[in-house]
């Protein structure tokens, strides 16, 4: 059996368990990255103090406990969407174009973000 047919017959019977769709995945994705941004510009000193200390309950400490961790899961939720959007992809060579355009437009807002001006210190920047 020629193996294209015998994974879109495995597809076809996996279909029945897709519990969420790639929009709803890449919803969640983009709502995990854009917390851990947010994080990590807005509420850089308390990463660390917040870590590793138990005797404080506040909104910050919540945040970076148990939230921050959770944000982890954005790279590989686009990891997936990116070797989907592969799978999928009629012209592979438009696809790559339009990543790496994209690449480039949303480097200038994360220099901006995390390098000039950033409140980390400048020696942990490699």
């Amino acid at each position: 059996m020629n193996i294209l047919k015998f994974f879109k017959k495995l597809d076809i019977k996996l279909a029945r368990f897709k519990i969420l769709s790639n929009f709803n995945i890449k919803v969640i994705a983009i709502s995990l990255m854009i917390t851990e941004h947010f994080i990590k510009i807005f509420l850089p000193t308390y990463i660390d103090y917040y870590k590793y200390s138990d005797f404080s309950i506040n909104l910050q400490s919540i945040s970076i406990k148990y939230i921050y961790p959770l944000t982890a899961l954005a790279f590989p939720l686009f990891c997936f969407l990116i070797v989907e959007g592969f799978q999928y992809t009629k012209n592979l060579k438009k696809y790559m174009l339009t990543l790496l355009i994209f690449g480039f437009i949303s480097e200038i807002p994360l220099d901006f973000a995390f390098f000039l001006n950033s409140p980390f210190n400048k020696d942990e920047i490699i």
